[in-house]
């Protein structure tokens, strides 16, 4: 069985001839053909793909390395200021050492004396007079055996004194022991005699000008004791007084 049309593609006052050209050749009007436009449109589809895909891969690398890049940035300024607190704890720990002299051994910071003990006892109390070089009380009183607290103030503005207390016959031996001991630490707040010197029974350390120093002791037998200052030439010049134990 066959099939026929009525006519033919060109209509029935045609020829049979495509007179507007072939899909592959240009129209009547002389265009290009229209595989080229095809072919152009395709290219220029290539073409803005490949361009979209540059852009898209340009732009998303900053956007994957700022991450990346943020953690080192954090552990880099972590680290300085870990390093800035270490050396600046190692400077504050280092200033209190600098600001602070090393102390001088030979300079006695404690009462020493075999008569010297703890706790306290009866209140003495005396202290320079003023800037002279004497003391204000020149006689004290004890009994034998019992506890004494003596209280010695620095009047002076200036001038170091202490108060030591020696038997009758060995005031130079201790005054002697002061001034080698003054010269072994080469600073006049050495001129203490030491503890075991003989004759001596109660040595307070030097007194700087407006201080006060304190010392206790066990009063010595009945019989009369010299206290004095053995800062360098103070008992030289007076500063002097008497003990008398009852």
């Amino acid at each position: 069985m066959s099939w026929r049309g009525s006519g033919n593609f060109g209509g029935s006052g045609g020829s049979g001839r495509n007179d507007g050209g072939s899909a592959f050749s240009g129209g009547s009007a002389g265009g290009p053909p229209l595989i080229y436009l095809i072919g152009a449109a395709i290219a220029v589809g290539v073409i803005m793909l490949i361009i979209a895909l540059a852009v898209g891969a340009s732009g998303g690398a900053p956007a994957a390395a700022v991450p990346a890049a943020a953690p080192t940035d954090a552990a880099a300024a972590q680290t300085t200021v870990a390093v800035d607190a270490a050396a600046t704890a190692a400077a504050a720990a280092a200033a209190p050492a600098a600001a602070t002299a090393t102390p001088n051994p030979s300079i006695l910071t404690e009462p020493v004396g075999p008569a010297v003990t703890t706790g306290s006892g009866t209140p003495l109390s005396l202290g320079s007079d003023g800037d002279m070089l004497v003391f204000d009380t020149t006689a004290l009183e004890a009994t034998a055996g019992k506890l004494y607290t003596v209280s010695f103030k620095n009047n002076a503005t200036a001038v170091q004194h202490n108060w030591v207390l020696v038997e009758n016959s060995s005031v130079d031996t201790v005054v002697a022991a002061a001034a080698a001991s003054m010269a072994k630490a080469r600073n006049p707040a050495g001129a203490v005699p030491p503890g075991n010197t003989k004759g001596l029974l109660v040595a307070m350390p030097i007194v700087n000008a407006g201080e006060s120093g304190t010392v206790t002791f066990k009063a010595p037998a009945v019989g009369t004791y010299i206290f004095l200052c053995t800062f360098p030439g103070h008992y030289a010049a007076g500063m002097a007084g008497q003990l008398t134990v009852k």
